[in-house]
């Protein structure tokens, strides 16, 4: 495999990551948000449950796995808009990963002329 794909399902709350390489997609790993924290939205006055990890961190500690498991090389990570982030992108490149995403109209993107 070269290349993984964390992908949101929004309807349904659950984070996937594939592996892939050309028309072979598997999926590697699989985490349902788990919303276990009960509280008060002020605006609305209605409860509701939120998750205690964001959609962020999770793709994140699952990529970091992908990463430990020595069975799955990769270098390229492509990724939904859902994670487009600073945290993000700074994390896959410290990782030594290639990064390809679609950016929110609403981001700000400053590039090192330097290459590094």
């Amino acid at each position: 495999m070269g290349n993984i794909n964390p992908f949101f399902n929004e309807n349904e709350d659950f984070i996937f990551i594939f592996a892939w390489e050309e028309a072979l997609r598997i999926p590697i790993s699989f985490e349902c948000i788990k919303k276990s924290v009960r509280m008060c939205d002020l605006a609305t006055r209605k409860e509701k449950c939120i998750s205690p990890l964001s959609k962020n961190e999770l793709m994140r500690s699952m990529i970091k796995q992908a990463i430990k498991n020595q069975h799955l090389v990769f270098g390229y990570v492509l990724a939904d808009s859902w994670f487009s982030s600073s945290q993000n992108t700074l994390f896959i490149h410290k990782e030594k990963k290639h990064l390809l995403m679609d950016m929110k109209s609403n981001r700000h993107v400053f590039t090192n002329k330097g290459g590094s």
